[in-house]
This record gives C-alpha cells, sequence and structure tokens, in this order.
C-alpha cells in the first residue's frame, strides 16, 4: 500500500536506499505538515491517542536508523566508487606514460636503424628490395652446403689418369 504522505514522484523510486530516495524522504519528513502550524499556536499536534503515540515514535526511531543505515551505505559506496575513479586514473596515466615512453624508445629505434642502413651504404628502398631475397637464402644456403660437400668428396677421392676421358675413344 502506498503512503499517501509521499508524493506521486517519491512513490516512483523503487529502491529504498537510493541517493535520490533518501533526499525525497528527507525533505518529506522535514516538510511541516499541516498540524504544525496548529502546534505553534498552542493547540495539540498528534491528532492520534496518546497510546499510539509511543508506537508511532519507535516508528520514527527505526525509520531514523533505516535512513543512517542507508546514509552510511551511501557514503561507504561513495568511498569505494572515488577509490575506484582514483585506481583507474592512476592507471591511464601511467598508460600514458608508457605509451610516450613507447614511441621515444621507437624513435630511437628507427634513428639507430637509419644510421645503420648509411653505414652499411644502403637507403630504405635499396634495404626494402633487399629483404625480397632474404626468404631465398635458406635455399641459397644449402646450395652452398651440397656444393661443398660434392667438392670435399671429389677431393677425397684418389686422382687417376684411366677414370679421365684423353679424347683417343674409350678406354
Amino acid at each position: 500500500m502506498a503512503n499517501p504522505v509521499l508524493s506521486a514522484g517519491a512513490r516512483s523510486i523503487r529502491l529504498p536506499h537510493t541517493a535520490k530516495a533518501i533526499l525525497v524522504r528527507s525533505r518529506q519528513r522535514c516538510a511541516l505538515p499541516a498540524s504544525a502550524s496548529t502546534a505553534l499556536c498552542g493547540r495539540p499536534t498528534s491528532p492520534k491517542p496518546p497510546s499510539e503515540q509511543p508506537r508511532q515514535g519507535a516508528a520514527i526511531a527505526l525509520s531514523i536508523k533505516a535512513l543512517r543505515e542507508a546514509l552510511a551505505g551511501a557514503e561507504e559506496a561513495l568511498r569505494n566508487a572515488a577509490t575506484a575513479r582514483d585506481i583507474t586514473g592512476a592507471k591511464v596515466l601511467g598508460a600514458i606514460d608508457a605509451v610516450a615512453q613507447a614511441e621515444i624508445e621507437v624513435e630511437k629505434g628507427r634513428l639507430a636503424f637509419e644510421a645503420r642502413l648509411a653505414e652499411v651504404g644502403l637507403d630504405e628502398t635499396a634495404y626494402e628490395l633487399g629483404c625480397v631475397d632474404i626468404r631465398q637464402i635458406a635455399a641459397h644456403a644449402e646450395r652452398i652446403r651440397a656444393y661443398r660437400n660434392d667438392v670435399a668428396i671429389a677431393e677425397a677421392q684418389p686422382y687417376s689418369r684411366s677414370s679421365h676421358h684423353t679424347g683417343s675413344g674409350r678406354s
């Protein structure tokens, strides 16, 4: 059952412990009811009989306790959010510093590469054209090894005149 004291906007708030809900409830409780003006004039402030007043006081005390707990929870959530924000900010700043440092290192590497190219007498275009030949290096190295192996085998065999063709027919 909806509380008739709450406004339509306050009834639309579903979570009782949100900051908005706490603000709305505190403003409603701080507003003077119509009977308060009569209390200031010396008339009774409570239309309820005195036997119900202790129950009303206990309900108010429970409500205050719940509001304090909600406020403490909201403050804790705010502190946690601020801590998370600060940690995230520090991580972002660290990442920005890391990117700046990486850019410096890349520039140093590029300059060192250009200096090395100049040292060996190449420009970047000649280097890039030479990179195509890199894929063929393994195949050329294998051919060189095979050739050297064949030369070593040929040198290891004894030399005989009969094995060579002399040009005068077959031997």
